[in-house]
């Protein structure tokens, strides 16, 4: 079949060289329980079942990997790694679909399973029937009955975690004529958008206080034009010689896909005087770390509750 790769650049590729991919199995683990690695394979064969990874797909596995202890120690960058091998496999798995009916056996470990594997594939919505139909027959294969399946496999319940990470219009960078803050802050009507626009004031207050008590603010919500579109700056400092550049991250938000794609370029043509901190709250989309590795220059301070 053919095999798209449908999400953001920000996310990664599919490659179509597999000569490490022996390597990469070697290495994934073979420890014959249910390891961070084990129920990884899990929840990717769900989400490539239909031969792609859609960006709200990569958002549900982030997410999982920052706020699920079963996915601890796993790094976002091997995820995507392992995720471009098993895309070439889809929508059987074969292999690894005998693999895992081998290795767990523990009854509990494959039902914890596939459980999570159905809610990261159903995060953004109803199941593509290749993703249901290999959630049904991996159940099959770990000799799952019809009515317990029923049950694993049913919609979450209201006030269950969305499994995804909060974003902000305010920080859409495709918006042609973003608006200015106060103005968004006036019209917001949605309970969760007023708290990641409030948390923005917070954050400035508290970056004053602590680290630049004798800078002057020159702007809020101020906008950076990059390739085309418009990078939110939410506060910008004078101190001494140097521009400070503030982006915020209130709990459980993060970037845009395209802001990340376009974080190298703002970082590399950001003026010569100017230096750009990232203030977050809560753990960071793994994700939003795989880019922020990728430039040490960019401050990441947490800002603790």
């Amino acid at each position: 079949m053919a095999i798209a790769w449908i999400c953001d650049p920000a996310y990664g590729r599919p490659v179509a060289d597999r000569s490490h991919r022996g390597l990469i199995d070697l290495f994934w683990g073979r420890e014959g329980k249910l390891t961070p690695q084990r129920l990884a394979d899990v929840l990717l064969m769900a989400v490539l079942a239909d031969g792609r990874l859609t960006e709200g797909e990569a958002d549900a596995l982030s997410w999982s990997l920052a706020h699920r202890s079963e996915l601890a120690g796993l790094a976002w960058d091997d995820l995507i790694q392992r995720a471009r091998e098993l895309v070439e496999d889809a929508p059987l798995f074969s292999d690894l679909r005998a693999q895992l009916v081998e290795e767990l056996t523990d009854p509990a470990d494959r039902r914890r399973a596939l459980a999570l594997a159905n809610r990261v594939a159903g995060a953004q919505g109803p199941l593509a029937e290749e993703e249901q139909a290999l959630l049904r027959s991996l159940a099959n294969a770990f000799e799952i009955g019809e009515a317990e399946q029923a049950e694993l496999f049913r919609a979450p319940p209201p006030g269950s975690p969305r499994f995804t990470w909060r974003r902000s219009p305010y920080s859409d960078p495709t918006i042609p004529k973003p608006q200015p803050f106060f103005d968004l802050l006036a019209a917001a009507r949605d309970p969760g958008e007023v708290r990641i626009l409030l948390h923005r004031l917070h954050v400035v207050r508290a970056i004053w206080d602590t680290r630049f008590r004798d800078a002057k603010l020159g702007m809020l919500g101020h906008t950076v034009a990059t390739d085309g579109y418009h990078i939110r700056i939410d506060a910008v400092f004078r101190h001494h010689t140097r521009i400070v550049w503030i982006k915020a991250l209130a709990p459980g938000e993060s970037l845009y896909p395209r802001e990340r794609q376009l974080w190298g370029t703002l970082v590399q043509n950001k003026p010569h005087n100017t230096d750009l901190y990232l203030v977050y709250s809560g753990p960071l989309s793994p994700a939003d770390i795989g880019t922020l590795d990728g430039h040490p220059d960019v401050e990441r301070i947490e800002l603790k509750p």
